[in-house]
């Protein structure tokens, strides 16, 4: 064994000196990653098939031979926007991103996944009962509109997306399922596909099981639901809240492309070269909303696939609806800006699943839960899960109840204190207590966590307190019905946290005016931001040349923002009339120390499709120092119903 050892290291130190005396010796143990090259619209004379057959062409000239080219790829691009995604070394890469034809080369990212009474408080419903003026009424509850998400698949058994009651499936429909035997499709869910192709190339091999649309996890069949699932009546969560489960548009057909897969030590769960490809399959299909509760950290736009693949999209009709991201509520945290799509943010709403802790000292704690109370009326004994640990489990871990750290025998017949935080779940620390033989559990935040907490379904009877009372054990939480624009402090909320503000869908159905936006809006913002003529024209398929004198400042968004100003800037707004003729007049509440003047103070409309331009002037007024961002409001009011406003924002040099 010693003389085997002798040469295995004599061995080793040859082949290190190889390596430095030849570094080309070493090349082939260079790490390679997944990368997805976009070479920008497609050449809409050639077939799919042409289109394949080119990228593996090019590929294979760019790494010397068509059978290594056909090792590297992973999907090809070819019906809505063209591109590849394969396994390349940095130099590769490097060398591909300098190629004339290339618009841009990006390093395949994992992204992961964001996470009833939503429409009584969105006003489509009123305790169960839909009025004459619900949105839902007058749009026939989203009939025919064909929803599909991006996700970890769906749950093709669930009432949500049983197909009783629908009609045909709507003709424009190019889509399918995959494998039926598995997830058996029906014309409510009319579509299931999956990718895994860049997950396998990045992460791991996954079992043969799992290469289907089905969802083990549950995500996808969460997301799917809330946006387009059936009205399915006698719903409840462990025996409790008893009503009647449905999902924003319920009589629109549904799609699932599933994207995500199992956690990996690496963080990634949604590979963007598998969420790519699933954006090109559903606007080939022919969806008219996607829904994407997934992301990553920001990315300039030609660094990410998810921003690119959305704008295809956005410019065949399709509504992209993204999440805001489970990160803040820090500076920079939101994720999914990109202009062009939807992005939305969480908030409370004004309903709690309220549970009390009643001490035997007479101190009552209000806190959430989902879960059924305990049926005894006496009281239980109360223990800490750090002095229930188990004996090779420290302290901290006993403390977060994590899987193997409790002994049942001081838990037994107990009511658990558990610490939120660690890498287990909320329910699963619940699941942990009951385990371990407890009849009941509080869960406590961490100082981290504060006073944010969630009613979750236990499998015990369980209650989720704040950090506050976890301290003190004497403070009576404040509810959070206040107000719903208020912000985590419970300050009211700034433009930055609430964004446009809780959508309310029956007015938004009648707006009266809009900051309409095209494709070539788009290009213009890409113009403000530095790229060239080249990368514009690659990116919107046809020749676009950027206007002269363009700002940033004239993008037509809804929202009004000026960073550091300096002197007096104007900017400029067009309305689209999409309501009744007529005219309306401006307000501003104006920014603290800011002047501010617009310019006309009345737009008159005489047709629906009328466009009318206005500008608006600021500069500071020397009344204040202004050393943040500083919050105003422009309204523009028909006298009557249509009111629109947009957030002002401004800081000053």
């Amino acid at each position: 064994m010693h003389n085997i050892m002798n040469l295995f290291k004599v061995l080793l130190s040859i082949f290190i000196t190889l390596c430095v005396l030849q570094s080309s010796s070493c090349l082939a143990i260079k790490t390679k990653k997944s990368y997805i090259v976009y070479l920008g619209g497609l050449n809409h004379e050639l077939e799919p098939d042409q289109i394949k057959d080119s990228h593996f062409e090019f590929l294979g000239s760019m790494l010397g031979s068509k059978e290594i080219a056909d090792e590297a790829m992973i999907y090809s691009y070819n019906k809505q926007f063209n591109g590849f995604a394969a396994i390349l070394d940095d130099e590769d890469a490097a060398r591909i991103a300098e190629h004339p034809d290339v618009v841009t080369v990006i390093e395949n990212k994992g992204r992961k996944l964001h996470t009833t009474h939503s429409w009584d408080f969105l006003k489509l419903e009123k305790h169960g009962s839909i009025g004459s003026s619900s949105l839902w009424k007058k749009a026939r509850f989203g009939e025919n509109i064909i929803i599909a998400n991006l996700d970890t698949g769906v749950w093709p058994e669930s009432k949500s997306f049983n197909g009783t009651g629908f009609g045909p499936i709507p003709s424009k429909w190019k889509g399918g399922c995959e494998n039926e035997t598995l997830v058996p499709c029906n014309n409510k869910l009319i579509g299931a596909k999956y990718y895994n192709k860049g997950y396998q190339a990045s992460y791991m091999k996954m079992d043969p099981s799992m290469k289907n649309a089905r969802d083990h996890e549950g995500h996808g069949s969460h997301t799917l639901s809330t946006a387009g699932g059936n009205f399915v009546p006698g719903v409840s969560v462990n025996g409790v809240w008893l009503g009647t489960a449905k999902g924003g548009s319920p009589r629109a057909r549904v799609a699932a492309y599933k994207v995500c897969w199992p956690p990996t030590l690496l963080g990634g769960e949604c590979d963007d070269a598998d969420i790519v490809k699933g954006f090109e399959s559903a606007i080939h299909d022919g969806v008219d909303v996607l829904s994407v509760s997934l992301g990553g950290l920001p990315a300039d736009y030609m660094d990410d696939g998810l921003a690119i693949a959305s704008f295809h999209a956005v410019k065949k009709g399709i509504t992209v609806v993204f999440s805001a991201g489970n990160d803040g509520p820090y500076p920079g945290t939101v994720t999914n800006v990109a202009p062009w799509v939807i992005t939305v943010g969480a908030s409370t709403i004004d309903r709690e699943f309220q549970s009390f802790v009643n001490l035997a000292s007479g101190l009552n704690l209000k806190g959430l839960s989902m879960s059924k109370p305990l049926q005894h009326s006496g009281f239980y004994p109360l223990i800490n899960a750090a002095d229930a640990n188990a004996k090779n489990a420290t302290v901290m871990n006993a403390s977060l109840c994590s899987e193997g750290t409790l002994d049942s025998k001081k838990v037994k017949g107990k009511i658990l204190v558990c610490l939120r935080g660690g890498s287990n779940g909320r329910v699963d620390k619940g699941t942990q207590a009951a385990l371990a033989g407890a009849v009941g559990m509080i869960l406590c935040n961490d100082e981290t966590s504060g006073d944010e907490i969630i009613a979750d379904p236990h499998v015990l009877p369980a209650t989720h307190i704040t950090y506050t009372d976890s301290l003190r054990l004497n403070a009576y939480l404040n509810s959070t019905k206040a107000s719903p624009m208020m912000d985590e402090t419970k300050n009211e909320a700034s433009p930055f946290s609430r964004g446009a503000g809780h959508i309310d869908p029956n007015r938004a159905a009648n707006p009266g005016l809009v900051y309409d936006l095209t494709a070539n809006d788009y290009l213009d913002f890409l113009c403000t931001r530095g790229y060239n003529k080249t990368m514009i024209q690659k990116f919107s398929d046809e020749p676009y040349q950027c206007p002269e004198n363009n700002s940033i400042l004239d993008f037509n968004y809804p929202s009004i923002t000026v960073h550091k100003l300096n002197g007096t800037v104007t900017v400029s707004r067009r309305l689209t009339n999409v309501g009744p003729n007529g005219s309306y007049t401006v307000d501003v509440k104006r920014p603290a120390g800011i002047s501010v003047e617009v310019k006309p103070q009345i737009l008159s409309f005489g047709k629906k499709g009328e466009v009318q331009k206005f500008e608006l002037t600021m500069r500071a007024d020397g009344t204040r120092v202004i050393k943040d961002y500083v919050f105003g409001e422009l309204t523009w009011s028909n006298g009557k119903h249509h009111h629109v406003k947009s957030p002002i924002v401004v800081s000053v040099a």
